[in-house]
């Protein structure tokens, strides 16, 4: 772990411009080179101090320490509220800085990786200005993080890879959090597993806004341990949540990642991930069920309990369900143990917003919900080329195309239930079977030959997943059909056509829906 000190987080920045600049990447005269780089540092700092309307003493003083070896002497905080407000207005975060570009140019070009240390000393001194203020809001958070994110899309587009890392050159974390423990602090979080989770999540194809949102959470935990560890208050949060989404969208993946990322962060103990759903939580007699929730809880404390089609839980409403009672004994044991248990609720998006309205004590403790789009067709192309990949398997050039167009029209065709990566696998593995079936008629096939499929193999695998659809949808026609004649001859027969009782469209009854001392702050306006 390096050196967090805002003034060693500022000369790492600088050492990455001088390194664009040895590489003949960054033209300005030696008098400006810096005039860019210290505006838009100045600006970030400026837009997250500026967002509650104030500068506080103390994130004026943090400025002050980050700019201390860059000026000939220190200034005011009155001078450098001054300065970072100019700042501010001058500095557009959605541009990407001159600097940067140079940064990112030379890293393509020398295959370095100073682009990553930017990024990160970035990120560290938001989160540190933010951690500054008394009052400190996630606006401030998702702001720093939506910035960020745009700057590593610039240089992943440019071609350059950003892993988050913590620069070389520091002690090692696990000393830092060796030391705390022998103090009888709280550890830090520990800041090499945290980046390498986040990179995992990184690489997961698609689901921008989800990772987005991910590392915002992530950049709110460590806030508050930063203001804990200061002696500032810390706002309740409540990490319980709700991933709502079609199947195979990464729900589960997710919420596995997210679980060690909590472990990382100390919020939990263990990060271990307990998966269940109706079936592992409701039993079938009375007294039952409490004691099946119980035993579930404690196997996921200081985990993730992670409920699948968790909407389940409240679909049956007859008296020998007993999946409200489920939901009730959950919701008392989330608050006996709050501080060591994590609950993601997890199902497709209209039936988890009826289920989170079902109950007072849902709709208080989940607030913080997360949305898994439907993979694009060239994302669903992705995922084939990866399941290839792992398999080491390859596509013949006209596989390829045929591949192409096969996800095309799966994208168009997509109903409400599109199974998205899982309808990929489902065809990756039909394609296997047709691959073996025509691989079997040859007497010694080569290393090449068992390796590639072939156009034919997956038009077959498709069409075989078209028709098992079709049939799908044919016999719930029919039971749908069966089902109307039914209600038909349970009708009063005395009925003339007019009078007949409304459908109450369900019977439950509900729409769904729903769902410091020191002086005072400088005024920002």
């Amino acid at each position: 772990m390096i050196d967090r000190t805002p003034s060693k987080l500022a000369e790492r920045i600088f050492d990455a411009v001088d390194a664009a600049a040895e590489r003949g990447f960054w033209q300005a005269r030696d008098a400006d080179r810096y005039t860019g780089l210290t505006q838009h540092v100045l600006g970030l700092m400026g837009h997250l101090i500026g967002a509650d309307g104030t500068a506080t003493e103390d994130e004026l003083r943090f400025v002050i320490e980050m700019a201390r070896p860059f000026q000939p002497q220190e200034p005011t905080t009155a001078e450098t509220a001054k300065v970072v407000r100019r700042a501010a207005r001058d500095t557009d975060l959605s541009r990407v800085p001159d600097y940067f570009g140079a940064v990112v140019q030379a890293d393509r070009s020398a295959s370095t990786r100073h682009t990553g240390d930017v990024l990160w000393c970035l990120r560290e001194l938001g989160l540190g200005v933010i951690a500054a203020d008394q009052h400190s809001d996630p606006a401030e958070i998702e702001q720093l993080t939506h910035h960020l994110e745009a700057l590593r899309a610039f240089a992943e587009a440019q071609g350059v890879k950003v892993p988050w890392a913590e620069p070389a050159g520091g002690v090692a974390g696990d000393a830092a959090r060796a030391a705390a423990g022998a103090r009888g602090e709280a550890p830090p979080p520990d800041a090499a597993t945290l980046d390498e989770l986040l990179n995992r999540l990184r690489g997961l194809i698609g689901l921008a806004r989800v990772k987005e949102e991910v590392e915002t959470l992530t950049n709110i935990i460590r806030v508050r341990a930063m203001r804990r560890a200061k002696g500032l208050p810390a706002q309740p949060l409540s990490l319980h949540m709700v991933f709502a989404g079609n199947p195979g969208t990464g729900k589960t993946t997710v919420a596995r990642i997210l679980a060690e990322i909590f472990r990382a962060l100390n919020v939990l103990q263990r990060g271990h991930l307990v998966e269940v759903d109706r079936a592992g939580l409701v039993a079938g007699y009375v007294g039952q069920t409490a004691i099946k929730v119980t035993e579930v809880v404690e196997r996921a404390l200081g985990g993730v309990l992670f409920i699948d089609e968790a909407y389940a839980l409240t679909t049956g409403r007859g008296q020998t369900d007993f999946g409200y009672e489920a939901v009730d004994t959950l919701v008392k044991l989330m608050e006996d143990n709050r501080d060591s248990l994590v609950v993601i609720v997890a199902g497709y998006p209209a039936p988890m917003q009826k289920f989170v309205a079902s109950n007072p004590g849902l709709e208080s403790r989940f607030n913080r919900y997360l949305e898994f789009p439907d993979y694009e067709a060239k994302e669903l192309r992705q995922i084939f080329d990866k399941l290839c990949a792992e398999g080491e398997y390859t596509l013949s050039p006209d596989a390829g195309k045929t591949a192409d167009r096969i996800f095309r029209q799966m994208h168009e065709a997509k109903g409400d239930n599109f199974a998205n990566g899982r309808a990929v696998r489902n065809l990756f593995e039909r394609a296997l079977a047709q691959q073996a079936n025509r691989i079997a008629r040859v007497a010694d096939p080569s290393r090449e030959a068992l390796c590639v499929l072939e156009a034919d193999d997956l038009d077959r695998a498709h069409q075989q997943m078209e028709l098992e659809e079709a049939s799908r949808g044919a016999a719930e026609f029919a039971d749908a059909g069966a089902g109307a004649d039914d209600a038909s001859t349970d009708a009063d027969p005395s009925a003339d056509g007019g009078d007949a009782p409304a459908d109450d469209g369900g019977g439950d009854g509900s729409s769904g829906e729903g769902s410091g001392g020191g002086e005072p702050p400088v005024a920002f306006a």
